[in-house]
């Protein structure tokens, strides 16, 4: 089954005509990115780092047609090596694009639309790799990167990966991942993080062997000249020499506080008492500038602006959801045309994000917001903020985003809801491989709360060990409230969706000890507790079922009995992949252990062949 892919993530930023400071000298350092096989610009929020690769691939692609001039300045130089004897190459090139998210700390969901930025520059060129990056077994990351890196090494022109806002990644098998593509990487991909922070990564070495270029906050600062043709030229403020000079040192050039001193001064007959008068750090400023603008904004487009704070990504339908209007999509292009801090997430308008610095302090007024104004915005004293996350919960899972329904049912403490919709897509997240991006879902749920729901707990148990944090998992059986239902009459059968039913608990609770039992070496106790949780649940509990199988499978073959083990997995290979997906993958591969272990290497090979086959129909 496949990771949905967002396509906003993967569209190039574009930028509206006109709003863009002519830079050419950090265009020209952009230039280098061919040279590297990493491209670091690590600054601040609201310094402009998308912007400037945004700049940098459309001015590119405009003047150039796609290709790059090359100097081969050295024999290190990562350069083609039919190129390198050359002074001056000439490089077709394309570029790809993912912005990230908190979402994307998941692995397999991370490098799904890491391929999927790839694809949009080469047609067809995850096939091969997204079947193994799907498979739950353990190397299976390092065999997708194998196959990906070849892909890359067949394309006849060079491709820049743009991976903007690395700083939110924080998941260390990604960062372990992303360390081996770039230490392998042939010589046609390249990579450009930006990121607020410096990423764990071997930067120092890659520097060393002069495989890094690096662009900082003092190279994305606004130069005395630049601040001059933004406030005068573009803005049309015909500030003095004097003024400009100002503001550059009290802002350092930073681009973000000059937009928003931009903002405030249009229009002022003050100008210069208030310059005189603006004092204080970067965050005091930006207080003060953003309270200026949303004064200054008719009430109209204050509402808009606090009620559609709460999300991460605009669309019209949406905003209308949430704020019981009926103009969201007009007034999402009438900000943008007003650089109001919002930014195009697609070609054709349809989705938006606030810039990251304005939806905090939007949202830090909408907390601040005095009852009285809880009607102006839509919300109930009763509801308060609630109510908008409500609303946009709805429209989400109706337009089957989970992870935005579940955040904004999470938000508005709604945790039965929240409960719902991870049970209702557990089983297809599990197969998707995203272990991952459910227990951060878990990390959001307050302790107290779920400690009172049996299912829950032992869901988070089982995600905790398939993530591989077999010591937590153990803690978490540990606890009284998993301990209880041991002792508990059998209990009795639920209603509604999802794989996980009241009546498997003991047995899913069994099947986990089982599982936790073989890493440690008790073998006689993993296999009766196997047996047991075997015992416990229904014959239609299928993947359930065959997960605990798939663990004792292997405890018959250390017994010495492989007949048995085989039986036991052969009854599930009846089932569909479409209907179990994760069983399939997990009996076959199974099998197919079995019988290399036992020197059939033939028919391990078969059933290889045909649990490749179907990841692959997955």
């Amino acid at each position: 089954m496949e990771t949905p892919i967002l396509r906003t993530k993967i569209y190039i930023p574009q930028p509206q005509p006109g709003s863009l400071i002519p830079r050419p000298n950090l265009l020209e350092k952009l230039d280098k990115v061919l040279d590297h096989r990493l491209t670091l610009i690590s600054a601040s929020a609201g310094s402009g780092k998308t912007t400037l690769v945004s700049q940098w691939h459309n001015e590119r692609m405009k003047a150039e047609g796609g290709t790059l001039r090359v100097k081969d300045e050295s024999k290190d130089s990562f350069l083609h090596p039919a190129s390198r004897s050359l002074t001056q190459s000439v490089h077709p090139f394309k570029v790809a694009w993912l912005s990230l998210d908190e979402g994307d700390n998941d692995p397999v969901r991370f490098w799904s639309y890491v391929i999927a930025a790839l694809e949009t520059v080469q047609a067809g060129l995850g096939d091969n790799t997204l079947p193994l990056l799907r498979s739950s077994q353990p190397s299976s990351l390092e065999i997708m990167l194998t196959f990906l890196l070849n892909d890359l090494a067949a394309l006849p022109y060079d491709v820049v990966l743009v991976l903007d806002d690395y700083h939110l990644i924080e998941n260390s098998d990604i960062h372990t991942v992303l360390t081996l593509l770039v230490d392998r990487l042939p010589p046609q991909l390249h990579l450009i993080l930006t990121s607020r922070a410096d990423p764990p990564l071997p930067l120092a070495r890659w520097r060393a062997k002069r495989q890094l270029t690096e662009l900082r906050a003092e190279a994305l600062r606004f130069t005395p000249d630049e601040v001059a043709f933004f406030l005068n030229q573009m803005i049309g403020l015909n500030l003095t020499s004097e003024q400009i000079a100002a503001l550059e040192a009290k802002t350092e050039g930073w681009v973000a506080g000059l937009q928003l001193i931009a903002l405030t001064l249009q229009g002022r007959p003050d100008v210069e008492p208030f310059i005189a008068a603006f004092t204080g750090t970067h965050r005091y400023i930006l207080d003060y500038m953003t309270e200026e603008i949303l004064r200054r904004q008719s009430e109209n487009v204050q509402t808009f602006l606090l009620q559609t704070s709460i999300l991460e990504r605009l669309t019209g339908p949406l905003c209308d959801a949430v704020t019981g209007r009926t103009d969201g999509q007009a007034l999402l292009e009438q900000l943008a045309r007003a650089n109001l801090f919002i930014l195009p997430l697609d070609d054709l308008g349809q989705w938006y994000r606030y810039h990251h610095l304005f939806a905090d302090l939007l949202r830090h007024y909408l907390q601040q917001a005095p009852p009285a104004f809880l009607p102006v915005v839509g919300m109930t004293e009763k509801g308060g903020i609630a109510d908008l996350h409500r609303r946009a919960a709805t429209w989400s899972e109706q337009a089957g985003f989970v992870e935005e329904a579940i955040y904004h049912t999470s938000a508005a403490h709604d945790f039965e809801w929240t409960k719902r919709l991870m049970l209702h897509h557990l089983e297809a997240i599990i197969n998707r491989g995203e272990a991952v991006l459910m227990l951060r879902w878990f990390n959001a749920l307050p302790e107290a709360w779920l400690r009172s729901q049996p299912k829950l707990n032992v869901l988070q148990a089982w995600l905790l060990f398939l993530t591989g944090h077999f010591d937590e998992a153990q803690r978490k059986l540990a606890e009284p409230e998993i301990l209880s239902l041991h002792r508990q009459a059998p209990l009795e059968p639920d209603e509604g969706a999802g794989i996980i039913k009241n009546r498997d608990l003991p047995g899913l609770i069994m099947g986990l000890q089982a599982h936790l039992a073989l890493i440690k070496g008790d073998v006689p106790r993993a296999m009766e507790l196997s047996q047991q949780a075997l015992a416990h649940l229904a014959e239609a509990d299928v993947t359930l079922r065959g997960i605990i199988a798939e663990n004792l499978a292997p405890i018959y073959w250390l017994k010495g009995e492989p007949e048995r083990a085989h039986l036991l997995l052969a009854q599930f290979d009846t089932f569909t992949p479409n209907s179990h997906a994760l069983v399939t993958e997990l009996v076959l591969s199974g099998r197919a252990e079995l019988k290399w272990f036992q020197g059939q290497y033939r028919q391990a090979f078969v059933l290889y062949q045909r649990f490749l086959q179907e990841v692959v129909a997955l």
